[in-house]
């Protein structure tokens, strides 16, 4: 018995000295922040449920990246306040925003990303026949916008047009190429507000755009950034 009850309280001791671990199984969102709870002082690992991360976004100065490979993101805050970290899927291509709260908690996080059946069936649907001439068409579009020169088929206007987007910013159509079936737009965008601005592709996005580049992801007061929009076009 009392050999039972030692082995026991070894067992015991081992199991609290143990790293504990939570797993937080998030439904992605891009279209909203995703709100999550990391511990201050221990790392925390992302991962989607399927799929792999196919690159982040993050100030360093707020998150400390202790690794990065295709399958996962440890991380490790570096201030106390909310830290912005956008992550890519590689199944989607979607951007997400996750929203991560540091706190007192000495347990690390298991956070997996579960992305809309939608987003991975629609993503699945464009690796047919058809899907390689419209990517190479989207990218001598984009690579076209980006130069400011002519594209075989394309009407263009340089006209200036300004369109609402956020409060905080100044949103300026500079060029427009129309084709049959593409849109492409070159729009200026300037953070009008007296605070950093922080944005992703995946704000950009509609249900007719197909593609977005984005110059700067994080703009200081009155700093200026291109955006690149691709849309499709109904014939």
């Amino acid at each position: 018995m009392k050999r039972s009850l030692v082995t026991i309280w070894c067992a015991a001791l081992w199991l609290g000295m143990a790293p504990a671990h939570a797993t937080q199984n998030l439904d992605a969102d891009d279209a909203a922040p995703i709100g999550v709870n990391v511990p201050r002082t221990e790392i925390s690992r992302i991962t989607f449920a399927e799929g792999r991360i196919k690159g982040y976004r993050t100030l360093a100065a707020d998150l400390e990246i202790k690794a990065a490979t295709g399958d996962e993101l440890l991380v490790l805050p570096r201030v106390a306040k909310p830290i912005t970290l956008f992550i890519v899927s590689a199944a989607s291509g979607r951007t997400y925003q996750l929203l991560l709260t540091p706190g007192d908690s000495a347990i690390a996080e298991n956070i997996v990303l579960r992305e809309p059946a939608s987003a991975l069936n629609k993503a699945a649907a464009v690796t047919g026949d058809t899907a390689e001439p419209l990517q190479a068409r989207v990218l001598r579009l984009i690579k076209a916008l980006a130069v400011r020169e002519p594209i075989a088929g394309a009407d263009i206007s340089h006209k200036a047009t300004e369109f609402a987007l956020w409060r905080e910013a100044r949103f300026v159509r500079l060029a427009l190429y129309t084709l049959t079936d593409l849109q492409g737009e070159v729009f200026e965008l300037t953070n009008t507000s007296p605070e950093q601005m922080v944005m992703a592709e995946a704000e950009f996005y509609a249900e007719d755009v197909i593609a977005v580049a984005v110059g700067r992801h994080v703009l200081p007061p009155n700093a200026r950034t291109l955006v690149y929009v691709v849309r499709r076009r109904a014939i």
